[in-house]
């Protein structure tokens, strides 16, 4: 309900994979579900989970939250360019 008045100013809604799981230990529950969808989905909305460190996060995350787009350095680690 605290996001629904900044909803039309945003593209996405970015999370952390440790505060989520703090607040959804066990994932969410089929109303908890359906009320992300029904906030998220009318507006065209993506859900990004970032943070993403071991194949765990990365199976919580799309297995109980449902959740498609996910970051982390679980799947690559950014380089700086050498200078030469």
């Amino acid at each position: 309900s605290a996001l629904k008045p900044r909803l039309p100013y945003v593209n996405m809604i970015k999370l952390a994979c440790a505060s989520v799981r703090d607040r959804y230990p066990n994932g969410l529950s089929d109303p908890e579900l359906q009320t992300w969808e029904n906030t998220l989905r009318p507006r065209h909305l993506k859900l990004v989970i970032n943070g993403i460190e071991n194949s765990q996060d990365a199976t919580f995350v799309h297995e109980k939250l449902h959740v498609q787009y996910l970051q982390g350095y679980y799947y690559d680690r950014p380089e700086l360019p050498r200078l030469a």
